[in-house]
């Protein structure tokens, strides 16, 4: 009787309620709902699947620890002329979604999980050099000030973690700002090609306040992606001052030549450059792989 986890056909009713109402979180939960007594015997299994649910919350650190089912939920009861079972948000999933909430100015959201709520003034400065430290101050600066910034370095230096702050910081004022991976935006373009089913999300990207084109030069070229689509999204943009960023594992020059189809090419690739090129601070990050670092 000691352990809960026992099957519900091999305990006595009466020894059940006995061993419910002498439970703390029983006798917590008819405290707080103002039960009576009487419902513990009219629905003895009832009240065993909420102490079964509710003892996995107990010394919960948060939900990365979740071992719920449902992640972040949890199964309370309440007596409406009969007892009703309902899963609500704990403490954590409620702050967590505090956090995000945000989220819902992102026309488009390719931000991985562990960077939907990443910010610059979050950032654990110990132990970064000097010249991480001095990239941070200058993209802070740059993003507070809404200018243009085409951010390169070596994989895995922080460049898209980086970029997702800022895009954070203008989804936090409340502006209308995507973050697209230019590899997965690319492929999922071409699928919709057939009937123009990608329009509405070119004039997205065009009409964000803010945008973030993570990764360009990792996508596979055609020449309809970079004239039909990004020469068509960044013109819009630089005609109408919109403030835009890039990471990339490319320095400029790499970056022309990766959009040099052909040698007939070559003029299309240097329009397209210009575009990224205007008003734009060019900034090197060149550091240790931060994802081996972290193994």
């Amino acid at each position: 009787m000691d352990k809960i986890n026992l099957k519900i056909e091999q305990i006595d009713n009466s020894q059940l309620i006995e061993y419910l109402s002498k439970d703390p979180l029983i006798i917590k939960l008819f405290k707080q709902k103002g039960f009576k007594k009487e419902l513990l015997s009219k629905y003895p299994n009832k009240f065993l699947r909420y102490l079964q649910n509710n003892r996995i919350c107990q010394n919960c650190q948060g939900l990365e620890n979740c071992k719920q089912n449902l992640e972040g939920k949890y199964l309370d009861i309440d007596f409406e002329g009969m007892l009703i079972e309902t899963y609500r948000d704990c403490n954590f999933k409620k702050e967590y979604a505090k956090r995000i909430d945000h989220l819902k100015y992102y026309y488009q959201c390719d931000l991985p999980k562990a960077h939907l709520d990443v910010e610059f003034k979050k950032i654990n400065l110990d132990n970064e050099n000097a010249n991480y430290l001095k990239v941070l101050w200058q993209l802070n600066n740059l993003c507070e000030n809404n200018e243009n910034v085409y951010l390169y370095g070596t994989m895995g230096s922080g460049k898209s973690y980086l970029a997702a702050c800022a895009s954070n910081y203008h989804a936090k004022k409340m502006e209308r700002v995507a973050f697209v991976h230019v590899p997965s935006f690319s492929l999922k373009l071409k699928s919709l090609i057939n009937n123009n089913e990608y329009e509405p999300f070119v004039d997205e990207l065009k009409r964000a306040k803010f945008v973030v084109f993570d990764d360009i030069g990792a996508e596979k070229i055609s020449g309809w992606f970079r004239d039909d689509i990004l020469l068509t999204i960044l013109n819009y943009r630089m005609e109408n001052n919109l403030c835009t960023w890039y990471t990339s594992n490319e320095d400029l020059k790499s970056l022309e030549n990766h959009y040099s189809l052909a040698n007939d090419d070559k003029l299309k690739a240097v329009r397209l450059l210009e575009r990224i090129k205007t008003n734009t601070k060019i900034i090197e990050l060149s550091q240790k792989d931060r994802r081996l670092i972290c193994l």
